[in-house]
């Protein structure tokens, strides 16, 4: 969904939408693909409040995402509910030649990563919807906290069954393997 800033009242800008509005269905679809499945919900709001030239952008969506375990590789849902907060400014030509003059790296804090500025009249609220979606997915995709992962040596789900491969191959591959191989008694 794109807004022109220049058209954006007073009272501010507010827009409910759901996988129903074609705008989001189309974003959320080229942007996740496989991730988040045709048909299944997605809703949210969007507010932006302008303050002369600053806008303040609030935005909420839930959606299902498809994922694999990082460990198990089986395929899980992870609902999401994504809450994006930015501040948005007008972009000045100096301050675009000073940020290209600018080759030094820079860290960020939490505050600059909420704020960004705009170019031109013109801002693609589903972008930025799509960016905070990104950055909320977790880095590790676990299907439960606890999860076993495949045993190392018959790749099998080490969360439906236990098994005896890994001390099998650790004995077959112990120096001390001979030992067990004495009949000791004491």
């Amino acid at each position: 969904m794109k807004v022109q800033v220049s058209r954006i009242s007073d009272e501010g800008f507010f827009q409910n939408f759901s996988d129903k509005d074609p705008w989001a269905k189309k974003k959320f679809e080229e942007a996740f693909q496989e991730h988040w499945k045709k048909g299944e919900p997605l809703q949210g709001f969007l507010k932006i409040q302008k303050t002369g030239a600053n806008l303040s952008f609030t935005g909420e969506l839930t959606l299902d995402y498809h994922g694999t375990c990082d460990r198990c590789l089986v395929p899980f849902v992870i609902p999401m509910k994504v809450q994006s907060q930015r501040w948005m400014a007008p972009l000045k030509e100096s301050q675009r030649q000073r940020d290209i003059e600018a080759s030094e790296d820079v860290e960020l804090s939490a505050e600059d990563v909420n704020f960004s500025f705009y170019k031109s009249n013109e801002i693609d609220l589903g972008e930025m919807l799509v960016e905070q979606t990104f950055l909320d997915l977790p880095m590790v995709f676990l299907c439960q906290p606890a999860c076993k992962g495949l045993c190392k040596v018959c790749g099998g789900n080490l969360n439906e069954k236990d098994c005896q491969c890994e001390e099998k191959q650790r004995m077959k591959e112990s120096p001390f393997r001979i030992l067990g191989k004495l009949d000791v008694k004491r």
